[in-house]
């Protein structure tokens, strides 16, 4: 039985490292073709879509952007929210008012220094110790 486990092991590895083996090959081929002047080969995805193809329309409203600049308005109305919240809820840290509201601490970082540079809010502590209240 210690035989039968043993070799089944042996196999399995001898069939990774032959795989690994050959993986490595053809990615130093491709290195090698890309390098003498050749071009990638496509990799296997999904398929671009036919001329024919219907096009989809966006959605309408106003959609949950990833990553782009947020305008003035969407800043200070992100500000009046922050300050509602805690005229409710004093001495309350980023972190925690990011949690009531729905919002991470990154997005928090400039409608805070907006109302801190209005002197809307007073503060208590030091970076991640730091608690928000009204003024």
């Amino acid at each position: 039985m210690v035989r039968s486990m043993s070799s089944k092991v042996e196999l399995l590895v001898q069939d990774f490292v032959s795989n690994l083996r050959q993986a490595i090959a053809e990615d130093a081929a491709e290195m090698f073709r890309v390098a003498a002047g050749g071009t990638v080969r496509g990799k296997p995805g999904p398929k671009p879509k036919a001329a024919g193809a219907p096009i989809r329309k966006a959605k309408t409203g106003t959609p949950k952007r990833k990553g782009g600049k947020r305008t003035s308005e969407e800043i200070e109305a992100q500000a009046a929210t922050i300050l509602s919240y805690l005229k409710k809820n004093p001495q309350h840290g980023a972190e925690q008012i990011g949690a009531a509201l729905g919002m991470t601490t990154s997005e928090l970082a400039l409608p805070i220094k907006s109302l801190l540079a209005k002197k809307s809010l007073k503060t208590v502590g030091q970076k991640r110790g730091t608690k928000y209240s009204v003024k």
